[in-house]
C-alpha cells in the first residue's frame, strides 16, 4: 500500500540463486558466463559477481543443467 493514496501494489522479489565463496577460491576475477562446478549433477553459470564483502565474494548464478555439465573436467579429476 502506498500512504495516503488508494493504490494497492504488489511487489514481487524473485530471489535468484546464488553462490557464496571464499576469496582465496577464486582465480581471477570471475566474468559472466563462467561456469562453477562442484559435482558430476551441480554446477552454476555465473550471472553477475557482487563486489567482495570482506573474505567473501557472492555470484547470482544459474543452475546448469546435466547436458551442459557432460564432458566437463570434475573437481578432483584434474
Amino acid at each position: 500500500d502506498l500512504p495516503g493514496t488508494n493504490l494497492n501494489y504488489a511487489e514481487v522479489f524473485d530471489r535468484q540463486e546464488r553462490v557464496i565463496l571464499w576469496r582465496d577460491q577464486l582465480p581471477v576475477p570471475v566474468a559472466r558466463g563462467a561456469i562453477i562446478i562442484f559435482s558430476a549433477d551441480e554446477a552454476y553459470w555465473v550471472d553477475t559477481v557482487e563486489p567482495p564483502d570482506g573474505q567473501t565474494v557472492t555470484a547470482n548464478v544459474t543452475r546448469a543443467t546435466a547436458a551442459e555439465v557432460l564432458g566437463l573436467t570434475l573437481p578432483g579429476t584434474c
